[in-house]
């Protein structure tokens, strides 16, 4: 374990140097606040430190408070070294951030004592640290094939929709159902077993009951869950059964029921084009905007003076 020792009496450093190279330490020297700084804040920044309270430049105790309020830096364990004694300079230095404090001179057997007590409890950090980073792992990977799982996707996916036209929820759902089922299909021993009988689509009836459950709600962000429940079937088995039957994803079903919903809308010239978005299901007019000159050609305002 690498320990700084920082502190501008030369001897003073070299005699801890000595005691902890003999106690199984790599101990850096340093011998001005500025330095001690510096090499904290380096990529391999070491996970103890002996500072001297007193040094040129920075003193130990600023040294503290800096790397305090660096809250992403890796944990480094601070030991503060100083000739004041006296319970108010010890509550200050552990205010400032240090985790424990020595007075000198230094005795030897407490010395050591205080480093085990620090690499015991970096030992423990860096064993919740890694606990921490596997049940991350088991929370957003999947455990047949290590990708990310659809929890995951769907969170990545969610901070990449732009804050003024967030993407639609039935969209991402759908896209994170194709997705997971490719990525079975590619990446685990299922491929290997013969393909089951593909079902057929929905029954016209289904296919009626769904667009009415769409239209009744098209002001609403529909999720699969919701239009498979209609039909009681699995999300899954309705998107493939929906797209068998219609030749169309529930979303774009969905986004065509809108634009009917629109266009009945504009042809009454005095419901703002604000309100038409909202009631055919876009958050804002700049969303509607842009879907309805994919779907039609024109803008909002172009189709209504064209009528």
């Amino acid at each position: 374990m690498r320990v700084l020792i920082a502190d501008d009496n030369r001897d003073s450093a070299e005699s801890l140097a000595v005691l902890l190279r003999i106690w199984g330490f790599v101990p850096v020297i340093v011998h001005d606040g500025q330095a001690a700084l510096a090499f904290l804040r380096e990529a391999a920044v070491p996970t103890l430190a002996l500072l001297d309270w007193v040094m040129p430049g920075i003193n130990g105790i600023d040294i503290c408070r800096e790397i305090r309020k660096e809250v992403k830096r890796p944990y480094t364990y601070v030991i503060l070294v100083t000739g004041h004694g006296g319970k108010d300079h010890m509550v200050d230095g552990l205010t400032a951030g240090a985790d424990d404090y020595l007075i000198k001179p230094v005795d030897p057997h407490e010395l050591r004592a205080r480093l085990n007590t620090a690499r015991r409890i970096l030992e423990l950090h860096e064993q919740l640290l890694a606990t921490q980073r596997l049940l991350h792992e088991q929370a957003t990977r999947d455990s047949l094939t290590g990708l990310w799982n659809r929890t995951s996707i769907l969170e990545i996916l969610a901070r990449e929709a732009t804050a003024s036209e967030a993407l639609p929820q039935l969209f991402i759902e759908q896209t994170l159902d194709l997705l997971c089922a490719h990525l079975i299909r590619a990446h685990s021993s299922l491929g290997a077993f013969a393909s089951p009988k593909p079902r057929r689509g929905l029954a016209d009836w289904q296919v009626r009951r769904v667009s009415e459950f769409m239209n009744e709600h098209l002001d609403r962000d529909l999720s699969l869950d919701q239009l498979a429940a209609v039909v009681r079937l699995s999300r899954f088995h309705f998107c493939t059964a929906f797209r068998q039957a219609t030749g169309q994803t529930p979303y774009q079903w969905l986004m065509a029921l809108r634009m009917d919903r629109a266009r009945d809308l504009l042809r009454n010239p005095k419901m703002p084009i604000v309100q038409v978005a909202l009631a055919a299901g876009y958050e804002t007019p700049s969303a509607f905007a842009a879907a309805f000159r994919r779907m039609e050609g024109v803008s909002p305002s172009e189709f209504r003076r064209a009528l």
